[in-house]
């Protein structure tokens, strides 16, 4: 019994203990906090930094690229069509300067003389954009992909570790570790979407609020 033990349900832990730390992670939640300079919890080593203005102008570019899967014998087997859209913003801040700001698919569409605030997560020298916030037409904008490598940018790793372990365990178990790996992944599954629809409800609250203020007076001055 210790040896079925040690042979099957250890590693088996093992390997699905980054999948259970980002349970509780997730559960946790993903927020921004008070002061817009950072975030909440286990996300605290990313750093955010925001800029508010006036835009100035914006030049909206789309491309398409379509991938072509080939069989052995080169007939196309599969073919995907990807669209990407690219904004590049001019904006004058509140002390009237000028800078740009570059988005990947945010469909912001911004008219000249809208406010917006646009959020990037950094941590070391990766830089994330986090959140575009129209205040003019008090709309918000956030990108899954984005949101994604914040909240959980090793998945591919710990999946791909997780079904290499899991599956021969679970085979060598007579499938009596089943129930226990899919509870794990649909819990997996539901934390990471409830995570999500949480930030866009309330964790990305404190960058409506330290926006305001700039925002407010770049309106007025219009």
């Amino acid at each position: 019994m210790s040896g079925i033990f040690f042979f099957l349900i250890v590693p088996f832990v093992l390997a699905n203990l980054p999948l259970i730390f980002s349970v509780v992670r997730f559960k946790q939640g993903f927020a921004i906090n008070d002061d817009a300079t950072g975030f909440l919890g286990k996300y605290r080593h990313w750093r955010l930094t925001h800029v508010t203005g006036m835009v100035l102008g914006a030049d909206t570019q789309t491309t398409t690229q379509t991938t072509i899967g080939y069989g052995p014998s080169s007939e196309v087997v599969s073919r995907r069509t990807s669209t990407s859209v690219h904004d590049i913003i001019r904006l004058q801040t509140a002390d009237r300067a000028q800078t740009e700001v570059r988005l990947l698919n945010y469909n912001v569409s911004p008219q000249p003389g809208d406010v917006i605030t646009v959020g990037h997560a950094n941590n070391g020298n990766k830089w994330i954009t986090l959140a575009v916030l129209n205040h003019t037409t008090r709309r918000q904008f956030i990108n899954d992909g984005d949101l994604f490598k914040l909240l959980e940018p090793h998945q591919a790793r710990n999946l791909m570790l997780s079904c290499l372990v899991s599956g021969p365990a679970i085979v060598f178990s007579a499938f009596l570790l089943t129930p226990f790996w899919a509870v794990l992944f649909a819990l997996y599954k539901r934390g990471l979407k409830n995570a999500k629809a949480k930030f866009g409800r309330s964790g990305i609250t404190p960058l409506w609020q330290q926006s305001q203020g700039p925002a407010g007076w770049l309106m007025r001055s219009r």
